[in-house]
């Protein structure tokens, strides 16, 4: 402001106005030196990358696959998907619609091969568009070489090294995606995951081409210089984010770890630009519209549960149950938990382990190394930042034994790190440290060794070619049961519940069985599920909703209670077996194969014989306490191991009861062959095989 002159008059309104303008200045921090894409339309070596990347990792996931059915949920996925009925919250309709698609039009092997094969299909895209949005973040300043040359051989050479400094690196990053550990795992059963990430990645280019056909447009130097086709280019792009984003909340709620950054990310994009006309109240309305518009979807619960499907969990037909099923439910009770401060600062170190797990401890530093390279362009580094770290506070309030599922998306962006902290250091460190004696080109093929050091070490405990435990498993507890049983079990849904359903209901084997979870008893959503599913079964035990109030001790009370009546009001009708004998103390337990027979106190030593069947299991790709030549490395699997040998165990107790010695050492020398480091079958070995001697003798 100049001086006042005598006999000015000031208008202070002004003033306050141009005040209330420099208040709305944008802040530095928002403002990166390097920021914009540059429009760079792909190239036909470009494309060729991409499509390299997609074949290596369906190679390499057809090779690994799946066989059969798996555990974690894939039995619930493929089994709603085939009788179009309804997996567990919050839903999934479009898995539930693509996947009856798929196995439609796709006659090879059988449905769980299928579906495993859509998940590798969906892991592979995944891949190559990780590749593409590391091109696209990569490009412009960070590209090396020139078009100077003294002859158009130098041109053509320096372009392609142009080229070189960013295919190989995104290749890289792509390939170190897919073979990370848990995704590689996802890639190769038939899951939920591999598609959520294909969306992802597919909402993250999207952004970014918006944000280059926002940087075409005001990079004009004029009105005129601006075609139709690039004027309304921006606004389709971020129509079609839009309808991307709500068409993926169909799939999976996961899809929520990007939206906060999407907004930070479009709003500071405006901003930068000064151009709102996106983000009118008309182009808002659409917006909004073209997200509501795929939530229809949802739409598919409840008429499909009406329509009575063999497979329906938790009966979404009323508006409260159709609410508590998408919204997660009674999941969320039983999962999800807010903690303290010095819990979550905790949680967030061992999550944060996750990485290393993932990557491997030899190359994480590498993304990490990446992170201050984007300090140029500080609009992407927050906006991957307030990715993972929704993520994070997300995934650390659940409490699930596969909680590095759920992290899916923060490896995809560490992947796209990990492809340009590669590059910074060929360029930055080992290419200046050699004194530029070696060829860049020549360092750009050399970190192609990087994914396969990854694969190197991933690869066993993710080839899955040969691995029939989940299936098997659940076949050894149906086979051998009597006509119209009831399996009482302790385990949860993942090894009992979801395996068994594919075999009940896709392969129409034993759906006379009613398989029931005790775990789940206090459930009401699973006693609705029971009602619906077994109607022949007398459940006549309210079920009543679940309080956040109940204490750990109400809920087993709830359980033990509805535990007896059940037993009390079918024992006369059907066959009930069980797997944990702390349940059925007041009831005579008689082994055969994984589950117990249960009767009544007070049966003759005839009738106990008569129930009693030699033990017969297939145990494919199980020995001497290894799956397939691997050491268990989950839970499950260490569980099923320790239930096979504890089934030849109880039997051989059982003949040792019966004072048939010979058949109770060779049942005792069969649970040693599967589990060899048990204590308990070494001392009854040493018994039985005594008292075989002594009888020998006399």
């Amino acid at each position: 402001m100049g001086k006042k002159v005598r006999g000015q008059k000031i208008d202070y309104r002004k003033q306050k106005k141009r005040k209330w303008r420099i208040q709305l200045k944008i802040p530095k921090f928002l403002i990166p030196k390097d920021e914009p894409i540059v429009p760079r339309p792909f190239t036909l070596i470009d494309y060729t990358g991409g499509i390299v990347v997609f074949f290596i990792c369906w190679t390499v996931y057809l090779h690994t696959l799946t066989p059969t059915i798996g555990f974690q949920d894939s039995g619930d996925m493929v089994t709603a998907a085939y009788v179009l009925g309804i997996p567990h919250p919050t839903g999934y309709p479009l898995y539930c619609l693509l996947g009856k698609l798929w196995m439609t039009i796709l006659p090879i092997g059988n449905i769980a091969y299928r579906m495993n094969l859509a998940s590798a299909l969906c892991a592979s895209l995944s891949c190559m568009m990780v590749y593409f949005i590391i091109l696209k973040v990569g490009s412009g300043k960070w590209e090396v070489g020139s078009n100077k040359g003294s002859n158009k051989e130098g041109k053509n050479f320096s372009l392609l090294i142009s080229h070189l400094s960013l295919i190989i690196p995104a290749i890289v990053g792509a390939l170190m995606l897919a073979f990370a550990t848990t995704f590689w795992e996802q890639a190769v059963i038939a899951e939920k995951y591999t598609l959520n990430a294909l969306f992802a990645t597919l909402l993250i280019f999207i952004l970014l081409k918006w944000q280059e056909a926002m940087s075409t447009e005001h990079g004009a130097e004029s009105r005129e210089q601006k075609t139709p086709g690039s004027i309304l280019n921006a606004q389709r792009l971020l129509y079609l984010f839009s309808f991307t984003l709500g068409l993926s909340f169909t799939h999976h709620m996961q899809t929520i770890y990007l939206v906060p950054a999407s907004i930070f990310f479009i709003i500071a994009i405006c901003w930068k630009y000064k151009d709102f006309s996106l983000l009118t109240l008309h182009s808002s309305l659409k917006l909004l519209c073209l997200f509501i518009l795929p939530l229809f979807l949802y739409l598919y619960l409840p008429i499909r549960a009406s329509a009575n499907p063999p497979y329906c969990y938790g009966n979404p037909e009323t508006l409260e149950s159709f609410i508590g099923h998408i919204s997660g439910g009674e999941y969320k009770l039983r999962y999800i938990s807010m903690v303290s401060a010095h819990d979550f600062l905790k949680r967030m170190q061992e999550h944060i382990n996750f990485f290393p797990y993932q990557f491997t401890p030899y190359l994480v530093w590498i993304g990490i190394i990446s992170i201050f390279t984007f300090l140029k362009r500080k609009l992407f580094l927050v906006f991957f930042c307030v990715i993972v770290i929704t993520n994070i506070i997300f995934a650390i309030q659940y409490n699930i034994p596969n909680i590095k599922d759920y992290y899916i998306i923060s490896y995809l962006i560490f992947s796209v790190l990990l492809g340009l902290g590669a590059r910074e250091v060929i360029v930055k460190g080992i290419y200046p440290i050699c004194g530029k004696k070696i060829k860049l080109h020549i360092l750009y093929i050399f970190i192609l060794f990087l994914p396969i050091l990854s694969f190197s070490i991933h690869y066993q405990d993710n080839n899955y070619n040969n691995y029939y435990l989940a299936y098997d498993y659940n076949r050894n507890i149906l086979k051998p049961l009597k006509e119209k049983a009831l399996s009482i079990l302790a385990l949860g849904y993942d090894e009992v519940v979801f395996p068994s359903a594919y075999i009940q209901w896709v392969e129409n084997e034993r759906s006379d069985v009613a398989i029931i979870i005790y775990a789940a008893l206090e459930e009401k959503s699973y006693i609705d599920l029971l009602k619906r599913n077994y109607p022949h079964v007398v459940i006549d035990f309210s079920s009543q909703k679940r309080e956040k109030e109940m204490t750990a001790e109400i809920l087993e009370k709830i359980k033990i209670e509805r535990l007896n009546n059940l037993i009390t009001n079918n024992i006369d009708n059907y066959s009930i077996y069980t797997r944990n004998q702390e349940l059925f103390s007041n009831y005579q337990l008689i082994p055969g194969n994984v589950l117990f027979r249960v009767l009544k106190r007070g049966v003759t030593l005839d009738k106990m014989c008569e129930e009693f069947k030699d033990v017969n299991l297939n145990l494919r790709g199980i020995h001497k306490g290894k799956i397939n030549g691997k050491y268990p490395s989950t839970l499950v699997e260490k569980s099923i191991i320790e239930n096979y040998a504890f089934a030849y165990t109880m039997a051989g107790q059982f003949y040792y009861y019966i004072k048939k010695y010979d058949k109770a050492i060779i049942s005792i020398k069969k649970a040693l062959e599967i589990n060899p480091n048990s204590q308990q079958d070494h001392y009854f070995y040493n018994i039985f095989l005594k008292e075989c001697k002594y009888k020998n003798k006399n």
